[in-house]
């Protein structure tokens, strides 16, 4: 009986052992891990903001940011929670564990992979627009370009198998808004020794509405968080740090982008504020500065997508290489072929933000969270979740059918 006993201790040491074995490496700093998280946040999303801006008013416009960075820091401390009460890093993986329904596990990786392919073709489209060097008429040669810039430099970097081999080109991503933002400011002062401005501080009318699914949008990194945080260096200690200073980079960020794009051209803002940039050398690198981005920011939710796929279809925590290769060649093919075709970045984004990127954002977070705080019997964590899921449901709903409205 002793030595039965003694066999079995060793067994489960073994097993024990082996599981750390297959768990994916915790080796991103708390530094490497913020401009990752960085870098999963600033997408198309930031271009988008002056837009918003001029739809809401330079004092309302900041609010609604403010107010959905503060929607998405508590999504992030609700997805915190679920991962450290279950140590699962992918939305089924969690949605299993907590109320062992596969069907609703489905659902939720089906969520992440419409939104991050929705944001995938976006960013096709950016890349598309921002190829300055090819007029109006050369649409060929532009599409052209893109394919082999997608194929050639993206696709090799989505091939990686961590999140922390990106961390020196998520570094550079700050650098590229800095000089974004510093043209927009210039342009801006230009024109204020020129003309007063002619803002509007409120705006509230229904094309406001409009802001709704590109706030959902410019703050949905819950697709990737999950990723993040799994890899993240002691993660009970480091978390708050990474969350809030990555919050507060990417608010500034934004309201830099938004003021100044917004003070520069006013009612005359684009979706996509580089559309409004002038043909100048200024503008030219600022184009060039973003196609730099785009290449940098395509493989983080490339990664994430194929993550979500590899656990839906093996559920398992890491596949054999070449099945990640393939997943990630299709992944890539499909954004690039209906990217090709599509013009305007807020004809995907209105409709895969608000329904897929709201899911992810305002639903399932508060659906993790209540059900951890009602095994530990937190009558008050759940009434918070349900409040906030509430009204993630009354902005998608809202945000969908303005959307509608819209494209009708």
């Amino acid at each position: 009986m002793l030595s039965n006993s003694l066999e079995m201790e060793q067994i489960d040491e073994l097993t024990k052992e082996l599981e750390k074995m297959q768990e994916p490496s915790k080796s991103q700093s708390p530094t490497a891990c913020i401009f990752n998280f960085i870098n999963s946040t600033l997408g198309s999303g930031v271009l988008t903001i002056p837009y918003i801006f001029s739809v809401a008013g330079y004092i309302m416009g900041p609010l609604i940011s403010i107010s959905f960075a503060v929607l998405a820091l508590i999504s992030f401390f609700m997805l915190k929670k679920a991962c450290d009460a279950t140590q699962k890093f992918q939305f089924n993986q969690l949605t299993f564990a907590l109320f062992n329904n596969k069907i609703l596990g489905i659902i939720s990786v089906l969520m992440q992979l419409i939104f991050i392919q929705g944001a995938l073709i976006s960013y096709v489209v950016v890349i598309k627009d921002n190829m300055w060097f090819f007029g109006q008429d050369q649409e060929l040669y532009r599409n052209l370009a893109t394919t082999g810039a997608t194929l050639l430099l993206i696709l090799p970097l989505c091939f990686l198998k961590q999140l922390k081999m990106l961390k020196f080109v998520s570094y550079a991503i700050l650098v590229v808004f800095f000089y974004i933002t510093l043209v927009l400011a210039i342009i801006l002062f230009r024109k204020l020794k020129i003309q007063p401005l002619n803002v509007q501080a409120f705006q509230v009318n229904l094309k406001s509405l409009f802001a709704l699914s590109l706030s959902i949008h410019a703050y949905s990194a819950q697709y990737n968080f999950v990723n993040l945080y799994c890899e993240l260096q002691n993660r009970e200690k480091n978390a708050c740090k990474v969350l809030f200073s990555t919050s507060l980079l990417v608010v500034c960020t934004y309201l830099l982008v938004g003021f100044f794009g917004y003070f520069a051209f006013e009612k005359l803002t684009q979706p996509d504020i580089l559309s409004n940039l002038p043909h100048t050398i200024l503008a030219e690198i600022a184009n060039s500065s973003l196609l730099f981005f785009m290449i940098c920011h395509f493989p983080l939710p490339v990664y994430a997508m194929r993550k979500g796929m590899e656990s839906l279809i093996w559920n398992v925590k890491e596949v054999a290489y070449w099945k990640s290769v393939i997943i990630s060649c299709s992944i890539v093919g499909v954004s690039l072929a209906i990217g090709l075709f599509v013009h305007s970045v807020d004809t995907v984004l209105d409709f895969t933000s608000t329904v897929a990127g709201g899911s992810l954002g305002f639903i399932f977070p508060a659906l993790f969270a209540g059900k951890v705080y009602r095994k530990e019997g937190s009558l008050r964590g759940q009434v918070a979740c349900a409040i906030y899921m509430g009204v993630g449901i009354a902005i998608i709903i809202l945000a969908f059918g303005i959307g509608i409205y819209k494209w009708a």
